[in-house]
């Protein structure tokens, strides 16, 4: 059975590898179990990192049309989109065309469990608003 949930929104700093302490290679075993002992994020829900902005369709914004599309997206462990379909119309085709490129270009990151990031399938909610 498939597990939806809904997506919330939301925006995440993340920080680069870089930016990392360094470890000393004699301490490199020492640090790997105690980063997975002392997991500082052992459970995460899945969330958007930045959601790319839909793009109104003309005739839409000419009727006033407003709507919510949801869209199903799989997202692979690391967090990259690996699919996204329509689930729910907003009963505009219109609408529900815009919403999946603006999916595709929006990123995310991936849900955590006992501290190992997971794929998932979630429902992620486009508005669109006049």
């Amino acid at each position: 059975m498939l597990n939806m949930r809904a997506l919330p929104f939301s925006v995440m700093c993340l920080i680069a590898t870089s930016q990392l302490p360094a470890v000393a290679a004699g301490a490199a075993a020492h640090a790997t179990l105690t980063a997975i002992n002392d997991c500082a994020t052992s459970n995460r829900d899945a969330a958007v990192r930045d959601a790319s902005v839909p793009e109104m369709p003309f005739i839409a914004l000419l009727a006033g049309t407003t709507g919510t599309t949801l869209v199903k997206v799989d997202l692979a462990s690391s967090g990259a989109l690996s699919g996204a379909t329509l689930f729910k119309s907003s009963g505009t085709n219109s609408l529900d065309r815009a919403a999946l490129p603006a999916t595709r270009f929006s990123s995310f990151r991936p849900e955590i469990r006992n501290c190992a990031p997971v794929a998932g399938s979630y429902l992620y909610a486009v508005e669109f608003a006049s």
